[in-house]
């Protein structure tokens, strides 16, 4: 099949099966866009393995166990990630092996990651230096956090930031309006 995207969100069910079979019924999906779908590590791993094209992955709202596992290959033709509520298990050192993995994403979301820390910003700038997209979640974010992405991502145009507080009190423009004037 010349099938190119597929999103199947709440109203629809793919069953285990047709999620195995997906690779190898499609395999030129460049957009896999899953919500509430019952999903596990053979998914994913047969998914990233078989669709070469696939540039676009999200996972919101799933079902299902998954584990760093998922994402232990390498997914250089990915541009766009999206887990949301997905991977509450993250931690910093998993983040590193996600973005060694994930070099050149241009758009991440990584929604109910609770182990993430302050320096997430780095390891993502670091890892992802194209992105021009990024929206998280979660406490702990550095004060200069909008500030340190601007100017260590140098293609950034969009920061989202849901239910974040900065861990040393608001968020803070000083450092740019200083320069500004």
């Amino acid at each position: 099949m010349s099938l190119s995207s597929i999103t199947v969100g709440l109203g629809g069910s793919l069953g285990e099966d047709a999620l195995k079979q997906l690779p190898a019924a499609c395999p030129m999906l460049e957009s896999v866009i899953l919500h509430f779908q019952a999903i596990s590590d053979t998914f994913i791993m047969n998914i990233l393995a078989y669709l070469r094209n696939l540039g676009v992955l999200a996972l919101c709202y799933c079902l299902g166990d998954i584990s760093m596992l998922s994402f232990s290959l390498s997914m250089q033709n990915l541009r766009k990630l999206r887990l949301e509520r997905e991977t509450p298990w993250m931690t910093n050192n998993d983040l590193v092996i996600l973005t060694q993995n994930c070099a050149n994403l241009v758009e991440l979301s990584l929604l109910g990651c609770k182990l993430l820390n302050s320096d997430s910003q780095k390891i993502i700038s670091h890892g992802c230096p194209g992105l021009i997209s990024i929206h998280l979640e979660g406490p702990r974010i550095q004060k200069t956090f909008i500030f340190d992405a601007a100017s260590k991502l140098p293609m950034l145009r969009k920061i989202s930031l849901d239910v974040c507080d900065a861990s040393e009190g608001d968020f803070t423009f000083q450092i740019m309006l200083k320069g500004a004037s």
